[in-house]
């Protein structure tokens, strides 16, 4: 796996070097001295707080999925990089020829980089909604591998052939069910599953006292299942 910390850590620090080069051999004339530290300051900071920044979004990701998101969010990072940059410069040879109040800096860099940590936060919530949704949906199609497995496995301990036909046809209706997931399906699928539990522990007892009914009842439930699915997408 590419270790991207790393490769942004290197990053920086060229950019670090660069940046410090063009500042210091320069012979710039400054007519506000605070305005040029102040600049200065804002551009290594803007630089600093990128492998920071990469550290964060890729902490404890591992599925390259996830690394595609996260590097997403690191770019607006190096966008809030280059903007900062460009104006720390700009002022710094600005500052040669005219004096610059300090506290237009200020302001300038207050909005640049509340800006910044805006648009971060915003790209992490949309980046943890994607995940919360694929989790889901991985959650949710899991049920249904589940169900599919179990049900056919009752249909091949079943001895009554009419109930075990039942079954049988029910699992092949499970495979085409849709794995959608969505909070309304969660007390159906709670209830099929306890319906599954106890048609295996009574399959597995050989009992067959209302079984027949047990069986129809998961059928019912697993219908009634996929037509809310199928009602939650018409909504979407």
């Amino acid at each position: 796996m590419v270790n991207y910390e790393k490769r942004y850590l290197i990053i920086t620090c060229i950019v670090a070097i660069i940046y410090n080069l063009l500042i210091f051999t320069i012979p710039y004339q400054h007519k506000s001295e605070p305005t040029f530290w102040l600049a200065w300051f804002s551009g290594m900071f803007a630089i600093i707080v990128q492998p920071i920044i990469a550290h964060f979004c890729l902490k404890g990701v591992k599925s390259i999925y996830w690394k595609i998101y996260s590097l997403k969010v690191i770019k607006i990072g190096y966008i809030y990089l280059l903007v900062q940059l460009i104006i720390t410069i700009s002022f710094i040879v600005i500052g040669n020829f005219l004096t610059i109040p300090i506290w237009i800096l200020s302001v300038i860099l207050v909005i640049l980089i509340g800006l910044s940590v805006i648009f971060l936060i915003l790209a992490q919530t949309y980046k943890d909604g994607i995940y919360h949704m694929k989790s889901e949906r991985e959650t949710n199609i899991n049920f249904i591998d589940n169900l599919k497995v179990d049900v056919a496995m009752m249909a091949e301990n079943i001895s009554d052939s009419n109930i075990q036909r039942k079954l049988e046809k029910l699992a092949e209706e499970i495979q085409y069910s849709d794995p959608i997931t969505s909070s309304a399906l969660s007390e159906i699928e709670m209830r099929i599953e306890e319906k599954v539990s106890y048609l295996k522990e009574v399959i597995s007892k050989q009992t067959t006292n209302n079984l027949n009914e047990d069986v129809d009842c998961l059928i019912a439930l697993v219908n009634e299942r996929n037509h809310r699915v199928k009602i939650t997408k018409k909504e979407i």
